[in-house]
């Protein structure tokens, strides 16, 4: 085979290893248990927790109208990772396929986009994971950095888990 186009998602199935959602083509029975439990506690429980919390809610627009926004994400998110799981033999046929006779070039030029679309892609996501990565730091940190300075209410950074009764609030918010 010639040049190899999957080479610009090894960054995106990396990540999806160590989250438990791509495994290597031979596991460990430890993997196998350890994508389970993973995938079972961080999305599916996650989400069932997050729709339990809109029971509780006020309501009030405002606040119902954020909660669920940010729940649809959630949903998302476990959409894609439960595709990634009970898809995993369609997405490596599909990867396979890249990397067939069909798609392979000798020509220069085309090897020449394909090496930039790599190197783009790499950057992009490069970008990406920054933003991200600040993004979630400012949004987690930056409650308790106003609460210190300005001794405004402390708040869930995420979610307002509703579910939970204000008297366990201060509890988790200010862990002994």
């Amino acid at each position: 085979m010639g040049y190899q186009q999957i080479d610009c998602f090894n960054i995106h199935l990396t990540i999806l290893r160590i989250l438990g959602v791509w495994p290597h083509d031979n596991p460990s029975i430890y993997y196998v248990y350890f994508s389970r439990i993973f995938v079972l506690i961080f999305t599916i429980l996650y989400v069932v927790i997050y729709t339990m919390n809109f029971y509780f809610l006020p309501q009030q627009l405002e606040i119902f109208a954020d909660e669920l926004i940010f729940y649809f994400t959630n949903v998302g998110a476990l959409s894609k990772a439960l595709a990634f799981i009970f898809l995993r033999d369609k997405v490596k046929k599909m990867l396979f396929m890249l990397e067939s006779e069909i798609f392979q070039s000798d020509d220069p030029e085309e090897i020449k986009l394909i090496k930039e679309g790599k190197e783009k892609s790499n950057f992009y996501w490069k970008i990406t994971a920054g933003l991200s990565v600040s993004a979630n730091t400012v949004n987690v940190c930056l409650p308790f950095l106003v609460h210190i300075i300005f001794s405004v209410e402390l708040e869930f950074p995420v979610c307002r888990y509703s579910f939970i009764p204000e008297k366990y609030e201060a509890m988790f918010a200010y862990p002994a």
